[in-house]
């Protein structure tokens, strides 16, 4: 589900019916971080526990597997705040007033039928399989409130978050990244990557999240 334009307010939790919900309680699918814990499955019945006559719960895939470090970030465009100069979802006031469309780019080519949208999920893990299946039960579970966009599925470390990293090699064998601000970086980071609480009452739920 992607970002309307390139700017977005990127956080580790969403707003459903008003509640503010974390990936983990949102999915269901248990975040655990050590390697070799099962995942939990979505919903109290999951995928292989529900009555006999009802869809289950859950799609399957990662049945039986571990968590494999699953992570899940949510990011918000514009539109989710307010569509044709109306506000939507209670959200009224709360738009970031740097949450804008960007300007053309010399270079652009951007295709309308891949741009545009409200939410986009990024869904980070050991495991191919569970980040798959992470994301398409989210959508399953916002059947009929959201739809899915476009999807793309991606690999790799491409950048190192610290200095007791190597930068990694992208795929023409170079180092990317070198550059990058590193979790070493407290006061650069505060500067450039963590947002505050903004300049008026309806931002500072911001305050600590990152922005790109």
């Amino acid at each position: 589900m992607p970002l309307s334009g390139r700017r977005a307010v990127v956080v580790n939790a969403a707003v459903v019916d008003g509640r503010c919900v974390t990936p983990d309680n949102f999915l269901g699918s248990g975040l655990a971080h050590t390697p070799g814990f099962p995942g939990r499955t979505t919903g109290s019945t999951g995928a292989v526990d529900g009555p006999y006559d009802a869809p289950p719960e859950d799609t399957g895939e990662a049945l039986d597997l571990a968590a494999a470090k699953l992570t899940l970030t949510f990011g918000f465009g514009p539109g989710l705040f307010e569509k044709d100069g109306k506000p939507r979802f209670g959200l009224e006031g709360r738009r970031p007033d740097a949450l804008i469309d960007l300007p053309h780019f010399p270079g652009d080519a951007l295709q309308p039928e891949r741009t545009g949208g409200d939410i986009v999920v990024q869904a980070c893990a050991d495991d191919t399989q569970v980040a798959v299946h992470a994301t398409r039960n989210l959508a399953r579970i916002g059947f009929g409130r959201v739809r899915v966009r476009w999807s793309q599925l991606g690999f790799g470390r491409t950048s190192s978050t610290s200095r007791a990293q190597t930068t990694a090699r992208n795929l023409f064998g170079f180092k990317d990244g070198t550059a990058n601000l590193t979790s070493e970086d407290t006061a650069l980071l505060n500067e450039h990557v963590w947002a505050t609480a903004g300049n008026r009452q309806g931002e500072a739920w911001m305050r600590g999240i990152h922005v790109s």
